[in-house]
This record gives C-alpha cells, structure tokens and sequence, in this order.
C-alpha cells in the first residue's frame, strides 16, 4: 500500500513495497528499486506526475526523498547553546507552565520554564496551543 498526501506541500508519504505489484515478499514480482513509481500500487498518473514534480520517479528516489521541511531532532542540544531566530531540539524537564486565557479569545498562551541537564533555565512561551 501506499499512500500520498498532497495537500499543499508533500507533507508524508508511506510505501510497503512488499507485495506492492501484487506479489508476495518472496514473488520475483517485488517492486525493485529501479521500477517506476507509478507502476506501484495505488499511485495512479495523476499521483505519479505530482512526485515527479518532486523529481521522484523510481522507488529509489521515493525512499530518498526528504521532505522540504525536514528537520533532524534525533540530536539534542543544551539551553547554553540556543540563539534566538535558531531551531533546536531540547531535551528538558519541565518545571512549571500554565495557561493563560484572554478574555476576549479563547485562544491561550502557554507559558513553560523548563531545565536540561546542566541545570539551565528557559522560559518559553506557545502560541496558538488550543
């Protein structure tokens, strides 16, 4: 099965490339990484011209394919190094928040003072939250 999101950017695109030619995973049927990508299950033409918009045309290039917005958070760093107008991945604990409501919205603002490792504070403030 696979699957596109194309509202707007691509934002997620999932692929089982088992069995995805009708086959099972031993089937020499089995998408190979040179084999179109419109030729997969359900990515029909229209689907089709929308990634090789994105410059995907085989299943090599599909699972290759990084989002326009992609972001590695699997690296942390610490509230010493952060500059404003940057974006980080924090691991911290928070230590206190709450939300605050404006009376003529009901949109709050949520306000976290939140520490890492080292013992660092900062305070942040979330907009648009609920």
């Amino acid at each position: 099965m696979s699957s596109v999101n194309t509202r707007g950017s691509l934002q997620w695109l999932t692929i089982e490339l088992a069995g995805s030619l009708g086959g099972d995973i031993n089937d020499a049927s089995m998408a190979k990484l040179s084999d179109e990508v419109k030729y997969l299950k359900g990515v029909g033409p229209a689907r089709a011209e929308v990634l090789a918009k994105r410059g995907i045309i085989s299943v090599e290039d599909l699972i290759g394919y990084l989002p326009f917005r992609y972001e590695d958070r699997s690296h942390f760093s610490q509230i010493a190094d952060v500059v404003p107008g940057n974006v980080y991945t924090l691991r911290v604990e928070v230590l206190e928040g709450q939300a605050i409501r404006y009376s003529r919205s009901s949109r709050s603002v949520y306000l976290l003072t939140v520490q890492d490792e080292s013992l660092r504070r900062l305070h942040c403030r979330f907009f648009h939250g609920g």
